[in-house]
């Protein structure tokens, strides 16, 4: 709550998927909305990290920016490997999967664009986006490694590697949000 118990402040995206310091007016008599929320602060990349308010109106919040890259580890023989760094970004990358053929295909965040997916050979070289436009997240390689199933737009489609065209499957949305492939490719 703010200090004149008007109006409520929390960590939140605005209509572009910035990170920023919300706000909303409230009516201290009935308790409903008196606005629209309203971004406040930029949180510059990071996430709201605990906020506390002063009587007089300062704000003091932790903004907590995360490292999201990826990393592989050699975990075959009986000692563990130490970890080696693939990505180096200060955007977010994340959902990595791994292709039989030892192609990685994930999930790439910038703040103010839609996420989207991409794909990299296995030493984190020669990185390609999976498609142009589209928002695009969870990618997993086919057993074959011909085609990435990927949420597209908030339904699963299939992207075929050889010519990047994409071929919907039909789903409820409830389903598609969180389609993952069987581990023989016969279904979701």
């Amino acid at each position: 709550w703010t200090p004149n118990d008007q109006g409520v402040l929390w960590g939140g995206l605005d209509g572009q998927y910035l990170s920023k310091l919300m706000h909303v007016g409230i009516n201290r008599e009935t308790g409903e909305p008196t606005s629209a929320p309203q971004a406040r602060v930029s949180l510059d990349g990071g996430w709201l990290d605990g906020l506390s308010l002063t009587r007089d109106g300062r704000a003091l919040l932790g903004i907590l920016h995360i490292d999201s890259n990826l990393w592989q580890v050699d975990v075959s023989g009986a000692a563990v490997g130490e970890p080696t760094r693939l990505t180096n970004e200060t955007v977010r990358i994340t959902m990595p999967r791994i292709a039989r053929d030892g192609r990685v295909a994930f999930a790439q965040f910038v703040e103010g664009r839609e996420m989207t997916a991409w794909t990299m050979a296995p030493d984190g070289s020669g990185r390609t986006p999976l498609l142009p436009s589209g928002h695009m997240r969870a990618p997993q390689w086919s057993r074959d490694n011909s085609r990435i199933l990927v949420t597209l737009n908030g339904a699963p489609a299939w992207v075929d590697m050889a010519t990047r065209q994409t071929a919907a499957i039909p789903l409820k949305d409830a389903i598609a949000s969180g389609a993952q492939l069987a581990p023989d490719d016969s279904g979701l």
